[in-house]
């Protein structure tokens, strides 16, 4: 491949040196997330040693820490989502619970539906505190 590759540019005309063709086509042949991030290293590489193209061995390494961070990455977000459905899963889901489980799903819809809203400033029915008439408005107590 890399052989066809350096032929190729060398018809079309580009003086790249055998090393840049090779990082050239790493570069080009990678996809999605490690190829943005291969990129952003070999701009900070580039950034750093007078915009000059780093030798493939180091375009290597730099492919080797994005790739591994990719992983580290997407490891992290796998054991997270992991940890977070273990400690939803071993919640208590008994009556006194504050979680509200799958049973309990039609239950609270019925109360929330069938149980008539009564107002904790007057204990009247019919309304909520935002709506009761004696609540004093701009009054302090």
């Amino acid at each position: 491949a890399f052989n066809d590759a350096g032929k190729s540019f060398c018809e079309q005309g580009l003086s790249l040196s055998w090393d840049e063709m090779q990082g050239l086509i790493i570069q080009t042949n990678l996809r999605g997330n490690l190829c943005q991030a291969l990129d952003q290293k070999i701009d900070l590489f580039m950034a750093a040693n007078d915009q000059q193209t780093p030798p493939p061995q180091d375009v290597f390494r730099l492919l080797d820490a994005a790739w591994i961070e990719q992983q580290l990455f997407e490891s992290s977000r796998v054991q997270e989502a992991q940890s977070l459905h273990t400690t939803l899963a071993s919640r208590n889901t008994s009556s006194d619970s504050c979680v509200a489980g799958p049973q309990d799903h039609q239950e609270i819809e019925v109360n929330a539906v069938g149980k008539r809203l009564i107002c904790y400033i007057c204990k009247k029915p019919d309304h909520i505190a935002p709506n009761c008439p004696q609540k004093k408005r701009g009054n302090p107590p």
